[in-house]
């Protein structure tokens, strides 16, 4: 490699003409290592005037292609421009040159504002619509974000907020405002405190002191230091200014209550208000309208005055564009995503904005963007009104002259869809007004004149619903519209009387399913198009069993069993890398399958499982995760400790990037411990919460196949062929678990060693000898035996997955009764999972299993098989098993704290029993049935859950009179 020589004025002034506004330069520039280790130097050069230069070409180099991002990260550009802005925040305070050395940090601020940002844009989540998802830098570029997020270098950053000069402060702001992507970093910027005020804060309190909460340095004192700064901001008259310090705010606010709740304590909020609502710059007013929308949803208020000013500030930049000529796309772009964020997953938002009249004014937006030609498509498709459910086949079915527009259109066209998407959502009223609403006449976009798309004489058809629309927008070259389309296709369907009339009238749903089956789809439409599909399968859908002919099935299992793809390569290898298995899709896939098996005929739910497989379901039940030969699609990467690291953007989707990231920033770098486990903490939830997303809906379709005789019957034989063996399970979940369990049903097996846990490994012998659990019986015992607070949707699922087995035959029924472990975890469940329970309330569907047992077993000869193994239990027996469990005596305890009257004898001839079944059966969670909630104040749940408490109760104990027949 050559060295390079640049350090003149005079040659950096020559590079930086070439690369402005080039992207062939600057591409050509970023694969000439010389020069780029050339550039950095430059910017800890003694010349004020090479500093500057040098800082221009690194700003406009960092605006270009990942490739030209990826090699200034690997030369440190970063790391340079850290000790660059540090050096001159030293020498500020001791040089006359303060005018040039102003100058100087006001250029590296933009440098490191343009490296952030699109460092940002990389990693995600994007900030106004939907970004390129394959980038073979995302790993490097999440590794560079954490640094400029670290204490170390914000001690750096963000003091240039309290600058004099104006452009610096507002740098900064700028760089607040469209990096803060995530939780994590806008914690970061919300407690820091600049570091003198650190020290004063270390001196002043002893060491048994907390720092308080209320002092003058304190970090959440009117939402941090940060925030404090940016209201200060807001008092400048000028416009730009407002605009970056209202952005900023609201990107500290999002999803950030202390910082939200603080601006709303003060009268910060009506300062924000004021400055949007009297502003007459359209900037301005939208930034204004951000920040207060993340304000009120990070933390509501109790009026709806707020949002009816945004809304109305809104409505006047989406509305029909002939009112409003001087509106650019760009502003409304930026409309429809603040009606967004403002309206999602929330039912009474969305009903207000509806009122006001978005609905009308989104759609007519969208109408004035997506016109038809009238000539057809020459296609073996064509799409007209008056023919339903034929449609073009591809995106080349799009006559050229639609395809070819500014993506400023395109994103316009996505950003409208997303909007409507929010509004439909939640609210059944808004999803019928959608179908039936009348555009009527629609003025062309102007946007799509002036950008010579369509000439104004151009012949076009109107279409007067919204609907005919979706068809084309869904095939779309942009994927972002297809993406957004998906989005509100699934919205539609989730109303019956929609799904069942428009979406089938218009074709959409077939569409939708095209969408799925199509592999050289982008995998976040096919992500959003899978939830339509959840809908469409449904038992009132029209669509099933076209879907199933269509070999919907075949499909999902591919997206369950994982989808081969491949990995950009990077920079210095180029090409493709090796084949990866991507599972992003695995959860919404096993919902599809849990849907499609719901009320179905044995013959869907006979081929559904031939082509899943029952040991891949059992295997997705245990441990959520499948053995695979190839990589799975989760990004994993290694942080400047080398700390391995698993992260997951676009709402769960995960994307891969292997990358060796090896920056030379470390002094920037604040490598605690308590950072390092933070961070493996929050990566472990990560995975947790994956993994219980998979085994919720693997659990659901067990608890689906088994919702009549003939499923529980199928449930039975085809796990009773399984090899527990060959079941993993997730060891995480189920620490001290002691569960006898054999690798088949045959009690002359041996159990599985890695069923049981490593303290109780030595007991192994001493339980040989116990009744082996039938498969089904065995995992659903490991799942339920995990504290049902961990994961309580999990706990649930399986809960009612068991009171369906629960309803068998008395030979089934008696697979359960002896496993006396399963019968302990339910007796957890009850006694857990009441008021207080972060999940829905499983106590209903736990006591359900116990009722059906003693239904069961009411008037039942017991018999005894060939090994000593009861086949049939009787309703005695049964009784003494729920006793020596627990389950009775935690029954009683509900029964007494409501008020209600236990059975004749449980309370008193089987007390000393019940306290010795207490005593000597250990629980498998930390509360056990002594330690019951207090059910003083019942509500209509309790009621239920008191009602079949005293029938399970009537029933045991009275079992063999109820049944007829002796004991």
């Amino acid at each position: 490699m050559t060295a390079v020589t640049i350090d003149t004025v005079e040659r950096l002034k020559g590079y930086k003409n070439k690369v402005i506004g080039n992207l062939s330069v600057k591409a050509q520039l970023s694969q000439d290592p010389g020069f780029l280790q050339a550039l950095v130097k430059c910017l800890s050069n003694p010349s004020i005037d090479v500093q500057i230069e040098a800082a221009h070409i690194v700003s406009s180099i960092s605006l270009g292609s990942d490739d030209a991002l990826a090699s200034l990260l690997r030369v440190d550009a970063l790391g340079a421009l850290l000790r660059a802005l540090k050096e001159t925040t030293t020498t500020l305070t001791t040089t006359p040159q303060r005018k040039s050395i102003s100058t100087l940090q006001s250029a590296l601020v933009r440098a490191l504002r343009s490296l952030t940002v699109s460092t940002a844009d990389i990693v995600g989540p994007s900030l106004w619509g939907l970004r390129p998802d394959a980038s073979a830098i995302r790993n490097e570029a999440q590794a560079t974000l954490d640094v400029i997020f670290r204490v170390n270098s914000l001690d750096i950053i963000l003091p240039l907020l309290a600058q004099p000069h104006i452009d610096i402060a507002v740098s900064i702001a700028q760089l607040l405002a469209q990096s803060l992507r995530v939780v994590q970093h806008r914690t970061s910027v919300t407690e820091w405190i600049p570091p003198e005020d650190r020290m004063k804060e270390t001196k002043s309190k002893r060491g048994w002191e907390k720092a308080s909460a209320h002092g003058v340095n304190a970090p959440g004192r009117q939402g941090g230091w940060v925030a404090r700064s940016l209201v200060g901001l807001l008092e400048s008259r000028a416009h730009k200014v407002q605009e970056a310090a209202l952005l900023a705010l609201a990107a500290l606010a999002k999803d950030n209550p202390p910082v939200a709740s603080a601006l709303t304590e003060t009268e910060i909020l009506t300062s924000v208000i004021n400055a949007f609502a009297r502003s007459r710059i359209a900037d301005v007013q939208l930034a204004g309208c951000l920040c207060a929308t993340h304000i009120i949803r990070a933390c509501p208020l109790s009026s709806d005055a707020t949002a009816s000013t945004i809304i109305s500030v809104v409505n006047r930049f989406i509305s029909p564009p002939s009112t409003i000529p001087a509106i650019s796309p760009q502003q409304q772009l930026k409309s429809c995503y603040i009606l967004y964020h403002l309206v999602i997953d929330d039912v009474a938002l969305c009903k207000l904005a509806f009122s006001r009249g978005c609905l009308l004014n989104l759609a007519g937006l969208l109408s004035s963007l997506t016109v038809v030609p009238v000539r057809e498509p020459q296609t073996r498709s064509s799409i007209s009104n008056d023919t339903k459910g034929s449609s073009p086949s591809s995106s080349s079915d799009i006559p050229e002259d639609l395809t070819d527009e500014p993506p400023t259109l395109s994103a316009l066209r996505e950003a409208a869809l997303i909007a409507l998407t929010a509004l439909a959502l939640l609210a059944h009223d808004i999803r019928m007004s959608l179908t039936e609403l009348d555009l009527g006449d629609v003025t062309l976009h102007p946007a799509l004149v002036n950008a010579c798309v369509l000439e104004p004489s151009q012949p076009t058809k109107q279409h007067k619903q919204l609907l005919p629309l979706l068809r084309w927008t869904l095939l779309s070259p942009h994927t972002g519209v297809r993406y957004a389309t998906a989005e509100l296709i699934r919205a539609l369907t989730r109303s019956v009387a929609v799904l069942r009339t428009s979406v089938v009238d218009s074709g959409l749903g077939t569409l939708i399913l095209e969408r799925v089956m199509d592999k050289q789809e982008d995998r976040r439409v096919i992500g959003s198009a899978l939830k339509a599909v959840c809908n469409g399968v449904c038992e009132f859908s029209p669509l099933r069993s076209d879907y199933v002919n269509r070999g919907l099935i075949g499909r999902l299992v591919e997206f369950i069993r994982g989808v081969e793809t491949h990995r950009p390569g990077n920079g210095d290898e180029g090409g493709m890398s090796e084949g990866l298995v991507d599972t992003s899709l695995r959860p919404i896939a096993l919902w599809a399958i849990k849907n499609l098996v719901r009320k179905s005929s044995d013959q869907v739910k006979t081929d559904v499982m031939t082509q899943l497989g029952w040991k891949n379901l059992a295997q997705l039940m245990a441990s959520g995760k499948l053995e695979s030969h190839g990589r799975h699609r989760g990004r994993r990467r290694k942080s400047p400790r080398g700390k391995t690291r698993r992260e997951s953007v676009s709402g769960g989707i995960m994307g891969f990037m292997d990358i060796d990231v090896n920056l030379r920033s470390e002094e920037f770098s604040d490598d605690t411990e308590t950072e390092a486990e933070a961070e493996a903490e929050d990566q472990t939830r990560k995975a947790q919460q994956d993994t219980a997303a998979v085994q919720e809906q693997a659990i659901n379709i067990v608890r689906n196949l088994s919702e009549d005789e003939n499923g529980i019957d199928m449930i039975f034989e085809e796990f009773g062929k399984l090899d527990l063996a060959e079941i993993s399970f997730d060891s995480t979940k189920t620490t001290g678990l002691s569960i006898p369990v054999s690798t088949s049903v045959s009690p002359s097996r041996t159990p599985f060693p890695s069923l049981l846990s490593p303290e109780l490994s030595d007991s192994t012998h001493a339980t040989s000898s116990q009744p082996q659990p039938h498969p089904i019986v065995a995992i659903l015992t490991r799942i339920l035996s995990a504290p049902p607070t961990s994961l309580p949707e999990v706990t649930l699922q399986a809960t009612y997955t068991l009171a369906n087995l629960a309803n068998g035959s008395p030979l089934q029924q008696a697979l359960i009764l002896n496993h006396p472990p399963i019968l302990r975890a339910v007796r957890d469940v009850i006694a857990e999972s009441g008021r207080g329970f972060e999940g829905r309330d499983a106590r209903k569907p736990a006591i359900g299993v116990v009722l059906a047992l003693a239904k069961g077993c009411a008037g039942v000869v017991g018999s005894i098989g060939e090994v000593g193994v009861p086949i049939v239990i009787s309703s005695v027996k049964c009784r003494q098993e729920m006793i020596d469990a627990g389950v009775v005596g935690t029954l009683k305890r509900i029964c007494e704290s409501q008020g209600g009257v236990v059975g004749v004898g449980i309370g008193v001839h089987h007390r000393g029993s019940l306290g010795h079944s207490h005593s000597s059966v250990p629980s498998t969670s930390p509360a056990t049935p002594v330690h019951l909630h207090s059910y003083s104040h019942s509500s209509d749940a309790d009621k239920v859950v008191l009602d079949l408490a005293k029938q399970a109760l009537d029933w045991l104990d009275h079992g063999e009179g109820y049944g007829g027949l002796p004991s």
